[in-house]
């Protein structure tokens, strides 16, 4: 990941930011489908278990205040639908092709089809024919000279042991300050989201008030996340298992 990223002078200044080159990127991008009428599924981030590219469709209009035709729309489009397409390797239900082979047009056309599919499965009508106003793909997934497509903004993905590999929001360089979900955040967030981004942001800024000497007092408030208590119980059997050598209990 940080292969082309740190000078050979940088790497020298703080030798742990040459251990991001050891972490894992992938695929991850999304499509927003503009739609002539609100969304009629659950409001929430829903995961698509079955769908071959593992989508996460969310729409937006009822987290916003305002009436989002005439606010955030061009006043015919009612609705944001976002989807996240976490698979690119696996073959579509349409086309047949993994999302990394086909065209914008024909992702477009998978994503619908393997939504109906995944919101329609009782017989409820929730993506009516007729409803997409139009459609937009991440602007980092583009077509390629020879086909196919090319990704200029893959997406950080913290898998076992990448912990250790991962830099401080505060570096060994004085001036060198890191914000992102490939930042070690200290809160409960330890996974790849928006949480992590925004409590590494505020340890790098943090980091530039005490650079620049400022009152402790100025301080961006950081967050400490809540787990349930549960979980303490779970853990500890896991830990006793890794400890005899058997296997975690989800491993089959």
């Amino acid at each position: 990941m940080g292969g082309g990223l740190w000078s050979d002078g940088i790497r020298r200044a703080d030798p742990r930011l040459a251990a991001m080159d050891e972490l894992r990127t992938a695929w991850c991008q999304g499509i927003v489908f503009w739609l002539k009428e609100r969304f009629r599924g659950p409001l929430a981030h829903l995961s698509l278990m079955d769908s071959p590219w593992a989508l996460c469709p969310m729409a937006q209009s009822r987290f916003w205040s305002e009436p989002f035709a005439g606010t955030w729309g061009d006043g015919v489009a009612a609705e944001s639908l976002s989807v996240v397409i976490s698979d690119w390797e696996t073959p579509g239900r349409i086309h047949g092709k993994p999302a990394r082979q086909c065209t914008p047009k024909e992702i477009a056309e998978e994503v619908w089809a393997q939504m109906k599919a995944g919101l329609e499965d009782n017989g409820d009508v929730v993506l009516p024919d007729g409803i997409v106003h139009s459609w937009f793909l991440d602007p980092g997934v583009t077509r390629a000279a020879g086909g196919g497509l090319t990704n200029d903004d893959e997406y950080f993905l913290n898998d076992v042991s990448s912990w250790e590999l991962r830099s401080e929001a505060v570096t060994a360089i004085p001036n060198l300050f890191l914000a992102g979900d490939h930042v070690r955040a200290h809160s409960n967030t330890d996974f790849t989201c928006m949480e992590t981004a925004n409590e590494t942001g505020r340890r790098a800024a943090n980091g530039v008030l005490a650079a620049a000497g400022a009152d402790g007092a100025d301080e961006v408030r950081l967050f400490t996340g809540a787990e349930p208590p549960g979980f303490d119980v779970l853990k500890t059997t896991d830990r006793t298992r890794y400890r005899l050598g058997l296997p975690h209990v989800l491993d089959f």
